[in-house]
């Protein structure tokens, strides 16, 4: 038995160990190793082995291994290496084994310095390497010190920092495009696959010879990269060799031949290899592949189609994986932040009650306090009583020259006894002597003609004007309104006097000749009209909140600005200002505004004082007075404050800071009533210039909401600062402006930092004042202003008494309107709305909901509701296809059509599938169509109408959907009742599609596929190539049904009435599906038309 020879053959990343006979060739030896390693692509390859003089040689494939000067030494050692480059790695190499060893080997030669690699490639061939080596960049796993790289005369954190951003650039790059995109940068290198060998021409000079797969070229002995003089493998006639001298003779006869010697015969024989195998290969590549470099294409083609599923596949798994844990993560903080907000709310209750408790005992000390301190005014006030009875007694008996002379001439202060005190009791207010104004249309109109016609008849003396406009008046109170209603319509404010462009009049002479005065004019006038009658009054001087009031202005050591007047009536003193009723000051235009405010005639104590401050502290007639610090500090409020019977909850006084950023104000009515607000730098609006309500841009920076008629409003200034807040307000069923009711001044140290709040027109929040009469029911609607939308997905439902039609608008700071229409489906039912919103960004939105009545389409639509939403993660779905009608699912418009019984009674249809069956009753026998439309993504292999398939049964309707890839899409139903008229839209679905696998289209419906027909199978519009399929289907009133295919295939009808036969598919391009009404007609209708996979038909 012959000897065995052990041998050791080390490839680029493994060792391989085998024994042969000593007859082995070199061909045999080189086959085994290529089918170890799996290698088909043998002919880049070779042996490389050190021979006994040390030198490199390659194992010649011809003869025996032991024949050849191998040294001697067990094992034998030889490197697998690429003894050959091709032209173009991407389109040469086939397998991923090939790329592998020469990626190795180019990379090990770089590394080397064999091959020169400037910086710039070398960072991304290093990147390309790293990518191959650690897979996709992660900067959580590779941290900085995961590179060991020291070249270029570049420290190591350069080259660190570059690869790693290249590395980071790669993204999901797989292993094998790492390795082919790395040979694809290296074979640009100038040295990439090329043999030098040193040599010496006919002049002894040393140059090298370069042997590549494109030619041969020559360079200098000092420059490797540029060459002097190459020959490609197309311009050599023939090359051959003799002892040390090697002759390259060029394909022109005319050139010179080129003769160079090489330093030993070997090296000869070994460039002459090279050649001959590199021209070769040359040859090859111009040449058709061959039948088997064709199968390794095709299979090597496969199994990277085969590796990219298995990848996408993988990929897949991992996205899921990914979303099952994000979705498993935000549940986990979804709870733990609902854990703390419930433990924040135990701990809120548990301080509120702490606080509630605490404020319970101080009341409870403060009752006993006022209890006790209530017992001693009693006694005090009864000893007065007493004390005023005996001193009226002594009055009585003074006789009645005393008592004229009282009467006659009273002292401006406190009135002295008499007729001029007032009777002790239960103060009356003014509610208790009138009911409203009308009680003195009477009065009224007399007094106004009258003074009409002293005017005209320049009659100016008091007395007369005082007898003659009380004439129709039958009680003090009457000849009281006579004058008031006299002085507010003939009296206007003297703006000229009271700016000094002219002299002021105060005789009531003066006044009443001029038809003008102050306000001392007016109360003076007022004084002697009264006495002239018979009525007890008093000038009372004092402040007022009026004209050039700034709020919170101090008024110590300030004179008085102020007159108007007090009345003794029925033993009681009443409080008045003609000089405010008669109208206002316009310092805009520094002209006075006639307009006359009954507020002021009689005005209760405690509302007279808001505005009204008197020097004495008896004329304000309040059982507490306040002090004129309490004064200053008041909110100031307007007649129509307290004549729309509104009352300050919060706060109660004019100036307040913000905390955290934010004011909250709050005001309760007796009646329903509309408000609005204006931030605007501070200044007075009061009753110096126009109190009617301003536009403004800074409605965002409030939150204005209402219930249970309390106001409430949420001031968010946004910049540091100083603001006057005036608030609006107006009866609810009034028309016209708005008039200003009270106004603050805030001050904003430091704003907080939030999210805009979008513009909101209307001021409120949640459902709009009137929202009930427009038909939305405020029971079932969101009873509050400010919803938080969850994952940026939002379900609103709001219940209507009535049939509604509705529009809404979404609006954010950053949302174009035409992608806010994509977030808004609207379903309208006979009792509500469901709207459904996508936010997708994070911020507050405005949600406007406009309604009218569903049958009259003439109304206009108003603003039922204004809904502030908070958005804390943007929705990740696609947003809701474009064209989507204003109304979407089964409701209102479906219900008149007939359509009834839907199975899917929401807008919104989702399938994870792919596929829908909607269902629905047809009572009124209607002509229904259907559409199936998407917005974004690519155009599917099929239209959209093949995706939609109708069965229409008695009074059932089926529309099914095959979807072509996942997303969202329109499904519009449309009706008409006459053949021939125009479809009118009944509603939208959409239809949300998760499924990653494309949907079959549904075979193509033609005229004679009417109502009754059902389909059973095939279900599907694209058929298997060379297959036999079912068919079954029913068809009413045909009385023959034909499949026609290659052949055609007459269908039987089965006891249940439907027809089913078996059909090849094979050399068609479709298969239809016809029928006819008559057995002896040879004429047949076709119904379906199935398309064949593969051909062309199918579109």
């Amino acid at each position: 038995m012959p000897k065995t020879i052990n041998v050791r053959v080390t490839t680029m990343d493994a060792e391989l160990e085998f024994s042969f006979k000593p007859n082995t060739t070199g061909k045999q030896l080189f086959d085994q190793v290529a089918r170890t390693i799996g290698l088909r692509e043998i002919w880049y390859f070779g042996l490389q082995y050190l021979d006994n003089k040390g030198f490199q040689s390659w194992l010649k494939f011809d003869k025996k291994v032991t024949a050849q000067d191998v040294r001697k030494e067990s094992p034998l050692l030889f490197k697998f290496r690429a003894k050959f480059y091709p032209e173009d790695v991407a389109d040469e190499l086939i397998q991923d084994v090939t790329q592998k060893l020469f990626f190795l080997q180019v990379k090990d030669l770089i590394l080397g310095d064999v091959i020169y690699c400037p910086p710039e490639s070398a960072v991304l061939l290093a990147s390309y390497a790293v990518q191959d080596k650690f897979g996709d960049y992660n900067k959580h796993v590779h941290e900085r010190g995961y590179l060991v790289l020291d070249r270029h005369k570049m420290s190591k954190d350069q080259w660190e920092e570059r690869v790693q951003t290249w590395h980071d650039e790669h993204g999901s790059m797989v292993q094998e495009d790492a390795v082919l995109e790395y040979l694809k940068v290296a074979q640009d290198l100038e040295m990439y696959g090329v043999n030098f060998f040193k040599i010496k021409n006919r002049k002894s000079t040393d140059l090298w010879l370069s042997v590549d797969a494109l030619g041969l070229n020559i360079y200098v002995n000092a420059d490797r990269l540029t060459p002097k003089i190459g020959f490609a493998w197309s311009e050599i006639r023939s090359i051959s060799s003799k002892d040390k001298k090697f002759i390259i003779k060029p394909i022109d006869w005319k050139a010179p031949d080129f003769v160079f010697y090489a330093p030993r015969l070997r090296v000869n024989c070994c460039i002459l290899q090279l050649c001959t195998g590199n021209h070769e290969l040359y040859m090859r590549r111009r040449k058709p592949d061959t039948i088997e470099v064709q199968q390794m294409k095709a299979q090597a083609k496969e199994e990277k189609l085969q590796k990219k599923i298995e990848r996408d596949n993988l990929e897949g798994e991992k996205r899921k994986q990914a979303a099952n844990e994000k979705k498993k993560k935000a549940e986990m903080e979804r709870e733990t932040r609902d854990l703390k907000i419930r433990l924040s709310q135990y701990e809120e209750t548990t301080k509120n009650a702490e606080r509630d408790l605490q404020e319970q005992l101080e009341r409870g000390l403060r009752l006993e306090e006022e209890r006790r301190r209530v017992e001693q005014e009693a006694a005090r006030l009864e000893t007065e009583r007493i004390e005023a009875i005996i001193a009226k007694e002594e009055l009585l008996d003074g006789g009645l020259a005393e008592l004229e002379s009282a009467g006659r001439k009273e002292p401006e202060g406190e009135p002295k006894t008499g007729l001029g005190e007032a009777t002790p009791g239960k103060r009356r207010r003014r509610k208790d002597l009138f009911s409203g104004s009308e009680a003195f249309s009477r009065v009224d109109a007399h007094a106004i003609r009258a003074g009409a016609e002293l005017k005209q008849k320049c009659v100016y003396e008091v007395k007369t004007i005082a007898q003659i406009i009380t004439q129709e008046a039958q009680t003090e109170l009457e000849r009281l309104r006579a004058i008031w209603v006299w002085l507010c319509h003939n009296i206007e404010y003297d703006v000229s006097g009271y700016l000094g462009q002219s002299k002021m009049l105060y005789s009531p002479e003066e006044v009443i000749a001029a038809g003008k005065g102050v306000c001392s004019g007016y109360a003076s006038l007022c004084l002697k009209m009264c006495r002239e009658v018979g009525l007890q009054c008093q000038e009372v001087s004092g402040y007022g909140k009026g004209v050039g009031h700034r709020p919170g202005q101090s008024l110590r050591d300030v004179r008085s600005n102020h007159m108007w007047n007090a009345v003794l009536l029925g033993g009681q003193w009443f409080l008045m200002d003609a000089c405010w009723g008669a109208g206002h000051m316009d310092m805009q235009h520094k002209s006075f505004v006639k307009e006359f405010n009954d507020f002021y005639f009689l005005t209760d104590p405690e509302d007279f004082v808001e505005s009204h401050f008197p020097d004495k502290e008896r004329w304000q007639l309040l059982d507490q007075p306040i002090s004129r610090e309490e004064f200053e500090m008041r909110v100031s409020k307007s007649s129509t404050f307290f004549t729309l019977g509104l009352k300050l909850i919060q706060p109660k006084h004019f100036y307040t800071i913000t905390d955290d950023g934010e004011v909250n104000l709050s005001i309760s009515s007796s009646m329903s009533v509309t408000y609005t607000y204006d931030i605007t730098p501070r200044h007075d609006l009061l009753h110096g210039g126009n109190a009617e309500q301003k536009e403004t841009s800074r409605s965002s920076w409030g939150v204005m909401t209402m219930s249970h008629r309390t106001m409430r409003l949420q001031i968010l200034p946004r910049a540091q600062g100083t603001y006057d807040i005036m608030v609006y307000a107006r009866l609810e069923l009034a028309s016209g402006p708005l008039s200003s009711v009270c106004s603050f001044t805030v001050e904003c140290p430091a704003p907080r930092a939030m999210e805009e709040i979008p513009e909101n027109p209307s001021r409120f929040w949640g459902l709009q004042v009137g929202s009930e009469a427009l038909g939305v029911a405020p029971g079932g609607s969101p009873g509050s202003h400010m919803l938080e939308v969850e994952e940026g997905e939002l379900e609103l439902t709001m219940k209507t008494s009535r049939s509604m039609m509705a529009l809404c608008k979404l609006v954010h700071p950053g949302l174009e309107p035409a992608l806010a229409k994509r977030c808004l489906a609207t379903q309208i039912r006979p009792d509500g709305l469901t709207v459904h919103t996508l936010c997708p960004s994070r911020g507050f939105y405005r949600l406007s909901v406009f309604v009218r009545d569903y049958d009259k389409p003439e109304d206009r639509f108003q603003n039922a509701a204004n809904f502030l939403l908070h958005c804390k993660v943007a929705t990740q779905v696609e947003l809701f296809p474009p064209g989507l009608g204003s109304e979407c699912g089964p409701g209102t418009s479906t219900l008149q059509a007939g359509l009834s019984k839907f199975s899917h009674t929401g807008a919104l249809v989702s399938t994870q599938q792919g596929k829908c069956n909607l269902t629905f009753q047809n009572q009124q026998d209607l002509e229904l169509h259907a559409v199936l439309w998407r917005a974004e993504g690519q155009a599917p292999a099929v239209r959209l109408e093949r995706h939609l398939f109708s069965t229409f049964t008695d009074s059932r309707v089926m529309v099914s959907t095959s979807l072509p890839g996942p997303g969202v899409y329109r499904l519009g139903l449309y009706a008409r009742t006459t053949p021939g008229a125009a479809f009118n839209p009944l509603c939208d679905f959409v239809l949300r599609s998760s499924c990653e696998q494309p949907g079959l289209p549904f075979p193509s419906i033609y005229t004679a596929w009417g109502k009754g027909c059902v389909l059973f199978e095939p279900r599907v519009g694209l058929l298997e190539p060379a297959a036999w399929v079912r068919f079954r289907v029913r068809v009413p009133g045909a009385k023959k049904v034909s499949a026609i295919g290659e052949e055609r295939v007459e269908l039987k009808m089965n006891k249940s009435l439907v027809w089913e036969g078996d059909v090849f598919t094979g050399g068609v391009r479709q298969v239809q599906l016809a029928s006819s009404s008559s057995e002896y007609s040879g004429s047949m209708a076709v119904m379906l038309a199935f398309d064949i996979r593969g051909s062309a038909a199918l579109r």
